[in-house]
């Protein structure tokens, strides 16, 4: 998974991501727990059951996080 910050959001994308039109992706409050987390140690730095929740939310064509 790749991320970005774009606004007050993080984004997460799958490794294919082409644009914001044609690639799901998954929108972070940058200023969540989760948004803090990936901006200091990545994606990886999330907890288990938050990585499951953003990939099932990407393999259904994108969405928020709501935690």
């Amino acid at each position: 998974m790749k991320w970005f910050v774009d606004g007050d959001q993080v984004v997460v994308t799958k490794d294919d991501f082409v644009n914001l039109q044609e690639s799901p992706t998954v929108f972070i409050r940058k200023d969540s727990e989760q948004g803090k987390i990936i901006q200091t140690s990545g994606v990886r730095g999330l907890p288990f059951s938050d990585l499951l929740f953003i990939k099932d939310i990407l393999d259904h064509g994108g969405g928020i996080f709501i935690p």
